[in-house]
């Protein structure tokens, strides 16, 4: 019995050795035989034309989302925003989505192809193709709609 102790001793001793030998090798290798890398291609640069973006300042995406004093939720989205330069609480948007939930559970879903956000009165209008629908069956399709971001109020032009 003591022979096989004693084998299986020498054998871990010279795993001790061997192992960390082996290891070191492998990482050698990776570090001799690696690839040197290009910066100039470690980054790729933005396409995008940065005298164009600070001529016409934009948001992209932007969400707008809110309680009003009757308890309805509403949401509203866009593709893009502009601020208007003369008056920074107005941004005109374009591709509008807004969703008016009411206390009682009735949604309302709006689309309209432009409109503007005013946050000094608290109105947006939209304009364009506009669509209303809403969970009660109603579906209209006008060319114009001011709403009311604190409270309940939707208002056809058309």
């Amino acid at each position: 019995m003591a022979r096989a102790t004693d084998g299986y001793s020498r054998l871990v001793a010279w795993l001790k050795i061997l192992l960390p030998i082996a290891a070191l090798a492998i990482l050698s290798t990776l570090f001799l035989l690696s690839r040197s890398i290009d910066p100039m291609q470690a980054i790729p640069f933005s396409q995008v034309d940065i005298d164009s973006l600070l001529r016409d300042p934009r948001i992209t995406a932007p969400n707008y989302a809110g309680v009003s004093e009757d308890g309805t939720a509403m949401s509203l989205t866009a593709e893009t925003a502009r601020p208007d330069p003369a008056d920074p609480a107005r941004a005109s948007a374009v591709g509008l989505q807004a969703t008016v939930e009411t206390p009682d559970g009735i949604v309302t879903h709006i689309s309209a192809d432009q409109g503007v956000v005013d946050g000094g009165t608290g109105l947006v209008s939209l304009s364009g193709t506009v669509r209303f629908s809403n969970a009660l069956g109603y579906l209209v399709e006008t060319d114009g709609i001011t709403m009311a971001l604190n409270r309940t109020a939707l208002e056809t032009t058309g």
